[in-house]
């Protein structure tokens, strides 16, 4: 179902003022809507729209963000710094190669399988696509190294670099198995978060978001828990399976309502239906929700953050949406064994090699 957009000019006035820049470039935080507001319109019923866009300004002040939130919940499969795209190349193994935005000096970089990149100075940070150690190595591909923990090599199946500190998910059984930590980039300061088994970190400011599981196969509330390992908060009660952070809004697939695509203040009020269709992978441009509808194929659609313009923008299976300018990068079919990318209204569909 299409939802209703309010249409008195003071919102459009609004909206205007809140929408931001596309996803990588970053957003700033906006106003938030009244605490206790809960509806689900297509707007969160107060006039108050829904900002977009990234969380890379958010972290400014703690030094440099190696990728956006959303493309390394979306398994971070490339990102672009400057002029070059860093990526995992499907048609060589998953291995890690980088490319000029204008098409030349496409390079490769490693041997391995790499997701979950990240880009900090001219380091580049990285895992496996389904977790393994955490590699660091310049951006020319040189001295590749393990970060290690007291002679032991750090494990995860999730990273995020700010600054000096990389965040991450652990998968190693030695640890709170699935449980977020974080480290200093030389291998120091290892510290636990949360103890329990979490999914899709998003961090902004202070703050380290996530949901967690009952058990492997349900999934529990939303949380939120300062980056210091403090204040540990429950955000939402409602079921989550994928979510993303921009500035004061958390994104999620509402496993409570069918899958459908929500949003929820960061503070836990203002939660708002954005869309009835049963979404994953989702990303954030401008004012605009990307994602894999899964009630079509898994095609990918994109609706307006207060949940009008639904629009359909390819027919072929489609998982891990990445944003980098005016490109949507993806994995094809559902054994992701291709790489395509689009323009953010569909168009161009090229092969990535």
């Amino acid at each position: 179902m299409r939802l209703k957009k309010q249409t008195t000019s003071l919102v459009a006035l609004l909206m205007a003022a809140v929408f931001v820049l596309a996803c990588f470039a970053g957003c700033k935080k906006q106003p938030s809507s009244p605490a206790g507001q809960d509806t689900t319109a297509a707007t969160n019923g107060n006039g108050s729209s829904i900002p977009s866009g990234d969380t890379n300004l958010d972290n400014a002040d703690k030094g440099e963000q190696g990728n956006t939130n959303c493309n390394l919940n979306n398994g971070g499969i490339m990102v672009q710094k400057g002029d070059w795209i860093y990526y995992q190349n499907t048609a060589d193994g998953q291995k890690l190669y980088k490319i000029k935005t204008d098409g030349s000096g496409k390079t490769k970089l490693n041997d391995d399988k790499s997701a979950y990149i990240n880009v900090v100075d001219d380091w580049i940070y990285y895992t496996g696509p389904f977790g393994g150690y955490i590699y660091k190595m310049k951006t020319d591909g040189t001295e590749q190294s393990k970060i290690k923990s007291g002679g032991v090599s750090v494990s995860c199946s999730h990273l995020m670099v700010i600054g000096d500190w990389i965040y991450y998910r652990s998968d190693a059984m030695s640890d709170n198995y699935y449980g977020i930590y974080k480290i200093k980039t030389d291998g120091t300061m290892k510290t636990l978060l949360n103890d329990k088994r979490s999914e899709n970190i998003n961090v902004v400011g202070d703050w380290v978001y996530f949901y967690e599981y009952y058990s492997d196969s349900e999934a529990k509330a939303i949380y939120k828990v300062k980056t210091d390992g403090s204040g540990k908060t429950k955000i939402s009660d409602d079921k989550c399976k994928f979510m993303i952070v921009a500035g004061d809004w958390i994104f999620y697939h509402n496993s409570s309502d069918d899958g459908k695509l929500y949003a929820v203040n960061t503070s836990g009020g203002g939660k708002v239906k954005l869309s009835d269709d049963d979404g994953s992978y989702y990303n954030l441009a401008g004012n605009r929700v990307y994602y894999s509808n899964r009630s079509d194929g898994h095609k990918v659609y994109s609706v307006q953050t207060d949940g009008s313009g639904r629009t359909k923008l390819n027919d072929e299976y489609s998982s891990n949406l990445n944003i980098a300018g005016d490109w949507i990068y993806y994995l094809v079919g559902d054994m992701e064994a291709a790489q395509a990318k689009m323009k953010m209204d569909g168009s161009g569909r090229t092969v990535v090699d």
